[in-house]
């Protein structure tokens, strides 16, 4: 079913890219994208990785492993030279480091939250779980990606949902893993609106912070912003709901 709802979407950015965009240059990058890597990616994952629990497994651990050196490296590089993203190495580096970083570290940050939520109580599997979800996350606040932030809450909301409190027999149960999770989104909850108290924001943060700066003007103030870009967006949409 995934395979086949992602094929019906290839096809129609496809179509919309032929007869439909306005673009004539990026527009063949993307369609190109989707034709080879994206779809190779979904065919892999639904119909070899995904049809045998051991081969999951084996790459959930191997995005683990690459997710959790990235995240270590770049908060080495942010304590190091102050400002991950405006690190001066990236400047001869092509596209845009920060989000590469952060959309890997994420995936990374999904996995070991349900590591530590699913694991035994107390074990060292729950420990090293917790201590990868810290690592992975600490790097998303400061690593300035917008969009992987907010992906590792949407992970980490998604896991806890899979896990209920029940009701049986008069009684009202709690599973362990929805505590553990409810107990490491506190935490983090809690650190952030330290970091918020305080007034020291880490580059995703602030990046937050002129995002809502933006909407509360209106995106009339100069040079190009995300209201801007969200309102032209929208009149295109208009000019073609469905094919579009």
């Amino acid at each position: 079913p995934i395979l086949s709802a992602v094929l019906v979407f290839i096809g129609w950015a496809v179509l919309s890219g032929l007869v439909w965009s306005p673009s004539r240059t990026l527009v063949w990058k993307s369609i190109s994208y989707l034709l080879t890597f994206t779809t190779f990616s979904v065919v892999a994952g639904c119909l070899i990785i995904a049809n045998r629990r051991e081969r999951a497994v084996r790459f959930f651990f191997v995005a683990l492993v690459i997710s959790a050196g990235m995240a270590l490296y770049g908060l080495y590089i942010d304590f190091a030279f102050g400002n991950f993203r405006r690190w001066a190495g990236w400047h001869d580096v092509d596209g845009r480091t920060y989000l590469a970083f952060g959309h890997t570290v994420v995936n990374g940050a999904g996995i070991a939250f349900c590591i530590a939520i699913f694991s035994r109580l107390g074990s060292i599997r729950q420990a090293a779980g917790v201590a990868l979800f810290g690592a992975c996350l600490l790097f998303l606040l400061v690593g300035g990606g917008r969009g992987p932030f907010l992906g590792a809450i949407l992970a980490a909301m998604v896991a806890l949902a899979t896990r209920p409190p029940t009701v049986t027999r008069g009684r009202f149960e709690v599973p362990h893993a929805t505590v553990i999770a409810a107990g490491m989104l506190a935490v983090a909850a809690g650190y952030i609106g330290y970091i918020l108290l305080t007034g020291e924001l880490t580059s995703t943060l602030s990046r937050f912070t002129n995002l809502t700066e933006q909407v509360e003007s209106r995106g009339e103030e100069s040079g190009p912003n995300r209201m801007k870009y969200w309102l032209t967006a929208y009149k295109l949409w208009l000019s073609a709901p469905m094919i579009g």
